[in-house]
């Protein structure tokens, strides 16, 4: 099914797909060889893994909730910015040990 999607230019998550010359022809050279070095190097996630999950949803959510309350956004996005750069930093300590 993957393969067939591909063929039709819809990208797959399988690295089968990506190796298969057959599928590679509905896209660009350039993408298909991005795409293909993508999934054989990159991670299965796309946000920073995190022990405090809580914690970083509180931080990540707050300009939202500040849109919805008619809040102004900008200033609570630059301030929820910094505080999840350093949340992160704390965070991550016990990959130093």
């Amino acid at each position: 099914m993957s393969a067939a999607l591909q063929s039709e230019g819809i990208p797959g998550a399988r690295s089968s797909v990506w190796s298969d010359p057959k599928t590679l022809a509905a896209f660009p050279p350039e993408l298909a060889e991005a795409m293909r070095l993508n999934a054989e190097r990159g991670v299965g996630y796309d946000r920073p893994r995190v022990l405090q999950v809580g914690r970083a949803r509180d931080i990540v959510g707050r300009p939202l909730v500040a849109g919805i309350l008619g809040e102004s956004v900008r200033p609570v996005v630059r301030d929820a910015d910094a505080e999840f750069a350093e949340f992160l930093v704390r965070d991550n300590r016990h990959k130093e040990s």
